[in-house]
């Protein structure tokens, strides 16, 4: 077994309370990342891409083990993982497992062993989850990932409404007007309505076929129920309930998420769907996706494992690209980009239109006074309408003794010549 006690010695705590918050939140949403990960893998046969049945222990050989690879960070393994840096977002969830050689049992054990070990607490009410739901709601931790994305807008959408169509207490705090604020920071009842189709109108646990009810919804994507053959299940977010839990006093932080960041679902989407087609595991459309060698590291990397349940090891690689093209191009997310640039550009257009309105006055005003001035146009000549400003004496202008008048005042033509 590893010496944790030299290795909490390693750790460096802030001083910073917020900070200290954070960095437990780190600790623990990576921890139940790759736990979940783990038990995923753990909990499924060989024949399905799983680690059931394989072994792992002070003996066994990385190279006749994915499972002994994935433990003891071996450069062999497929599931690239990375050491813990608190400066990098992007690698504060697929960490290394840390596992020496030396720390592993003696005795022979397989994956099965782990399933059941990981599954008291990572199952329904899994203490790790609850932390992790909790420090996640708490310190407002932006989803990064695809799966972390698409596990937001599927949970938010749902967290919008009550059984009925009534505004739950979330709901009803994103769309009122708050009295300090002007009347822009707030979801019209249309864009929660916009939110929650995107999610897909059914709840999970449903009998819909989302394919024909409401088409094109994350629901379609991730699945109704494990068993429902009208609604399968295409693919699994790794921290999907670590995003099942939202407290109205951080409305406004959901309510920039929600604004800005279904461009960046529907980039994930076809980065993931473009990453699928260039591993070209589609080309057979009967080769089921857990066959191809580099598609479960894929989905890994994104933050996914493959669908769950017995009836799903037939999910072909090319009906999972199929699907991610018809989500990320669909309606329901069209329509929630549509409504959110529409929410911006309601927000933006005022101080647009009054940084116009003044940079047009500024402009006329340098060039009034530019052209008027230096009289390009010859205005001012033109204002003068008097015969005697068309009557010119030549010889005035020919005689060195004469001095021609002028038709201003205080002005004389060639004045300088006349006082030199």
């Amino acid at each position: 077994m590893p010496d944790f006690t030299s290795e909490y010695s390693k750790l460096r705590y802030s001083s910073d309370p917020a900070c200290l918050l954070c960095q437990l939140r780190d600790y623990v949403y990576a921890c139940y990342h790759q736990l979940a990960f783990l038990k995923s893998q753990c909990s499924r046969v060989s024949q399905h891409g799983g680690w059931q049945a394989c072994e792992y222990g002070l003996h066994v050989s990385v190279s006749n083990s994915p499972l002994q690879a994935f433990l003891t960070d071996d450069p062999s393994s497929k599931f690239e993982t990375h050491p813990f840096d608190p400066c990098d977002i992007c690698l504060k969830s697929r960490v290394n497992m840390g596992f020496q050689k030396h720390d592993l049992p003696d005795k022979l054990e397989t994956g099965k062993h782990i399933s059941t070990i990981l599954t008291p607490s990572c199952g329904g009410e899994d203490p790790l989850l609850t932390l992790t739901s909790y420090l996640t709601c708490i310190t407002r931790r932006t989803p990064r990932t695809t799966g972390e994305l698409v596990s937001f807008f599927h949970n938010f959408g749902n967290e919008l409404h009550n059984g009925s169509s009534d505004l739950s207490k979330l709901g009803s705090v994103l769309s009122s007007q708050h009295g300090h604020c002007p009347d822009w920071d707030r979801l019209k009842d249309s864009d929660l309505q916009v939110i929650k189709d995107a999610r897909g109108s059914a709840p999970p646990n449903s009998n819909h076929n989302h394919d024909k009810d409401h088409p094109n919804t994350l629901s379609s994507l991730l699945g109704c129920d494990i068993t429902n053959a009208q609604c399968p299940q295409h693919m699994k977010p790794i921290n999907y309930r670590a995003y099942a839990l939202y407290s109205p006093t951080f409305a406004h932080t959901y309510l920039s998420w929600t604004v800005y960041l279904p461009d960046r679902l529907h980039e994930s989407l076809l980065k993931l769907q473009d990453d699928l087609e260039n591993l070209q595991c589609h080309d057979s459309k009967s080769k089921p996706l857990h066959q191809c060698d580099k598609a479960l590291p894929l989905l890994y990397s994104h933050g996914f494992t493959p669908p769950e349940g017995t009836g799903q090891p037939s999910l072909t690689c090319y009906e999972v690209i199929t699907k991610l093209v018809e989500v990320a191009n669909g309606q329901p997310i069209a329509d929630l980009m549509t409504a959110m640039d529409t929410f911006l550009y309601g927000i933006r257009a005022p101080f647009l239109y009054t940084i116009t309105a003044l940079w047009l006055i500024a402009t006329l005003y340098i060039l009034h006074s530019l052209l008027y001035r230096m009289d390009v146009l010859r205005i001012r000549s033109h204002l003068l309408t008097t015969t005697a400003s068309h009557l010119i004496d030549v010889k005035a202008l020919l005689a060195g003794s004469r001095r021609m008048l002028s038709l201003y005042k205080d002005v004389d033509y060639f004045d300088d010549d006349f006082h030199s």
